[in-house]
């Protein structure tokens, strides 16, 4: 019974009063956890919309560089067209050469026989000029043979 008693008694005297000095320390120190862990889930709630922002931009370069590799893919494939555009120019190109190097050759042999036509024609025209001198001769003697003749009386050469 004197349990009973000394409980009554403390009841009775302010037993909470001990019961919160005794248990004072330790919720002071539950508050100051508390406000710990609230602070740290504010950080963690802030890192989480810094992780938010930062998966957005994320995702707007990823969107950015799929635009950029879909660009570079289409240039490749007017590169690739205008590769076969060149290879066939140089072939073209390359055809044109072997048909302007056999035409050189042509123009150099018919150069050649030019020059030879050239020569013969010079020969041909010295002989030309040889006959017209002597045609030249011929006529002059032809024109004194006629004024001869036109000196006799009664001849009536025949005029052409």
């Amino acid at each position: 019974m004197p349990r009973i008693l000394l409980i009554a008694l403390v009841a009775a005297t302010g037993c909470q009063s001990i019961g919160e000095r005794v248990l004072s320390p330790v919720t002071s120190r539950l508050d100051l956890a508390n406000q710990q862990l609230a602070a740290g889930v504010r950080q963690v709630e802030i890192g989480n919309a810094k992780i938010d922002t930062l998966d957005a931009k994320l995702t707007e370069t990823n969107q950015r560089v799929a635009r950029i590799e879909k660009q570079l893919a289409e240039t490749d494939e007017r590169l690739k067209a205008m590769q076969g555009d060149l290879t066939t120019a140089t072939k073209t190109v390359q055809h044109v050469d072997a048909t302007a190097t056999e035409l050189a050759k042509t123009v150099q042999g018919m150069n050649g026989t030019l020059d030879s036509a050239h020569k013969r024609i010079e020969v041909m025209d010295g002989r030309l000029a040889d006959a017209n001198k002597k045609v030249d001769d011929v006529n002059k003697k032809l024109d004194t043979l006629l004024g001869i003749i036109m000196k006799i009386p009664d001849a009536n050469p025949k005029k052409e």
